[in-house]
């Protein structure tokens, strides 16, 4: 691969990609989905797969391909599902529908707390696959490098992730971050796989078990990410997949000038954030 995905990681903290999964997959999982968001029209709703049964099981395998293997085998080799769900999200939204009053939006999932971890390390990652189109103001999950809160400021540079339904890419939750509101009038679905660490504590381990009647005592891959080895530093297995990786096309992000939308501050809260780095207040 001509891209090292640690580094792109590191330098941009996400990665896009291209035809990781056919149409006919992703029609599938929306088709399973469906049920579960038919009577909320006005309000998010979120789907746990392990609450699907064998449905919800049925996705997480087919996420599960050869190119997902590949490209977490070269970020994280010890991995672990942390959640896999999906959620939903109404239209005609004027404010982010996740932590809108932090910073319009924009916050991690880590705080800066765990002083002992590298925050440009691929410790937590999340995988997400747009089920519907997503457009620049259909609810478009938008990102910046930054690690930090004392240097986002007004017109900090960000990414917004837009694409068509299948359009896949992870980023780090230690990242800042934010679901962009939905403006369109159409609802956006997504699948959300996260993944971090074996050795890490996961609140997720016991819906992990609801996976295990489903997989196959010699499908060493599954069993490992739902937690057979959970918090062992090491793993006992090899990953099988033989492929090639030059047939995963990764998008490349030149973060000096593919940047395609900035951060924006009301006035008030730019006064604000302007006293707290006077101060060094946070």
């Amino acid at each position: 691969m001509s891209l090292n995905l640690s580094n792109l990681y590191e330098k941009n903290g996400f990665i896009e990609f291209e035809n990781i999964f056919e149409k006919e997959i992703i029609d599938k999982w929306n088709k399973i989905l469906d049920n579960s968001y038919q009577t909320h029209n006005d309000q998010k709703v979120n789907v746990d797969l392990a609450d699907l049964s064998q449905d919800g099981y049925s996705i997480l395998k087919d996420f599960f391909n050869d190119k997902i293997k590949f490209i977490i085998d070269q970020l994280i080799k010890d991995p672990i599902i942390y959640y896999a769900g999906s959620n939903e999200i109404p239209g005609n939204q004027l404010k982010s529908h996740v932590n809108h009053n932090e910073i319009d939006g924009w916050h991690t999932d880590t705080g800066e707390n765990l002083q002992y971890l590298d925050y440009k390390k691929p410790y937590w990652i999340t995988f997400f696959v747009y089920l519907s189109d997503v457009s620049e103001n259909s609810g478009a999950f938008e990102i910046t490098n930054l690690t930090k809160k004392k240097l986002i400021n007004h017109n900090t540079k960000s990414h917004k992730l837009i694409g068509s339904k299948g359009k896949c890419f992870l980023w780090g939750n230690s990242h800042y971050h934010r679901a962009s509101p939905n403006l369109a009038s159409e609802r956006r679905r997504i699948l959300k796989i996260q993944i971090q660490h074996n050795y890490l504590q996961n609140t997720y381990s016991e819906k992990l078990k609801n996976f295990k009647k489903y997989i196959l005592e010699n499908d060493e891959y599954m069993n490992y990410l739902t937690g057979s080895k959970h918090l062992y530093a090491y793993r006992d297995w090899k990953l099988e997949s033989k492929i090639n990786p030059q047939i995963i096309d990764v998008k490349n992000f030149d973060n000096q000038k593919d940047y395609n939308s900035n951060i924006k501050f009301q006035f008030v809260r730019r006064i604000k954030k302007n006293l707290k780095n006077f101060f060094n207040v946070y």
